[in-house]
């Protein structure tokens, strides 16, 4: 059975079950209970693996990626369904180096790198002849009891073989029984340390498929953590946004509003501007009629004092004429008369006083 060495032997193991359909048979775990070995089995074939650094075989031995990625030799393994075990190891991330074709000894195949690089082979010929069965891996505790009884079987074919050899006589018999003594209980023993290595192994398995439930249970818990914060976060990112959107409309608003209230504070100082305007116009207009109903009044005082003036003068005229005495004032006009050369209508008329 091939030997694989690997530097993550419990990554390893539990790629090879998921990917290729190995079964785990059993593990070696080291002092502080890592798994440094382990045996797999599918369909007939077992393989098992080792970790790097801690066996012989590191002297002798390198990884694929320490030389290229070239191997000296890969493990072919007989399968039922060759495109579905490719399609299988597809989706686990195994690298296909020759995709699913025909196989010179029949059938389809196809090779491929695990998760270190080494290479593995499936295909559907197998080589010990078309009537060899491919069936599923025995039950591990079925196969270490047909194990047990397997070496019973060969011990008990091997005492019956030499007392057949050798005729039993008395002493014969004897001797045969005494020498198949400490071989009898050789295989009592060694059955003994198989139950012992089975029970071993059975509760090594089942802690490692504990492990395995519990890093199954913690992936699922993250990936669970993970999809719940990433539902947060795009709620959160969505709440942003929807915030920054309420907040953008809010600030157009808030300029909108301040747009309209600039342009109404403008039409108000306009119209006030109008306003005063007018009412500076009206006050020019008023200090103008003031002005003029001023100077009209100025000249309604001059004309008035004038006719008071002249009222006063005629008057005056008046009681100087009623003063005057009118005899004296006739004797020039006489005198004028009677001059010579003079008639009636050279004498200068009187004035008249009378109002």
């Amino acid at each position: 059975m091939p030997t694989l060495r690997y530097r993550d032997v419990e990554a390893a193991a539990a790629w090879l079950q998921d990917a290729f359909g190995f079964q785990l048979l059993s593990i070696e775990p080291d002092d502080s209970n890592r798994m440094i070995g382990a045996q797999l089995v599918l369909n007939n074939g077992m393989v098992i693996l080792a970790q790097v650094g801690v066996t012989a075989y590191d002297d002798v031995m390198l990884q694929p990626d320490e030389i290229g990625g070239a191997e000296t030799q890969s493990c072919y393994i007989v399968v039922a369904d060759a495109e579905a075990h490719c399609a299988k190891a597809k989706a686990h991330g195994a690298a296909i180096i020759l995709d699913l074709q025909m196989l010179d000894q029949g059938g389809v195949g196809y090779l491929c790198r695990d998760l270190e690089g080494h290479l593995w082979s499936f295909g559907t010929s197998n080589p010990w002849g078309a009537d060899a069965e491919v069936r599923p891996p025995p039950h591990r505790g079925h196969t270490l009891i047909a194990s047990g009884l397997l070496v019973l079987a060969i011990g008990a074919a091997a005492v019956a073989g030499w007392l057949v050899a050798r005729p039993a006589t008395g002493d014969a018999a004897s001797e045969s029984l005494a020498a198949s003594e400490p071989f009898t209980s050789s295989l009592v023993k060694e059955r003994a340390a198989r139950a012992d290595a089975e029970a071993e192994a059975k509760r090594k398995s089942d802690e490692l498929a504990k492990v395995h439930r519990e890093r199954e249970a913690l992936v699922r818990d993250a990936k669970e953590l993970e999809d719940r914060a990433s539902a947060a976060a795009r709620e959160a990112l969505n709440l942003n946004e929807k915030r920054s959107r309420e907040f953008d409309e809010a600030v157009a608003r808030e300029r909108e509003d301040k747009r309209q209230s600039e342009r109404a504070a403008a039409e108000l100082q306009t119209q006030l501007d109008k306003e005063r305007a007018a009412r500076q116009e009206a006050d020019k207009g008023r200090d103008a009629a003031a002005e003029e109903l001023a100077q009209e009044k100025a000249a309604r005082e001059r004309a008035e004092a004038s006719l008071r003036a002249a009222l006063d003068a005629q008057v005056a005229l008046e009681r100087q004429r009623d003063e005057l005495p009118t005899e004296p004032l006739r004797e020039p006009a006489k005198r004028a008369s009677n001059a010579p050369g003079s008639t009636a209508s050279d004498a200068e008329p009187m004035p008249d006083f009378r109002p």
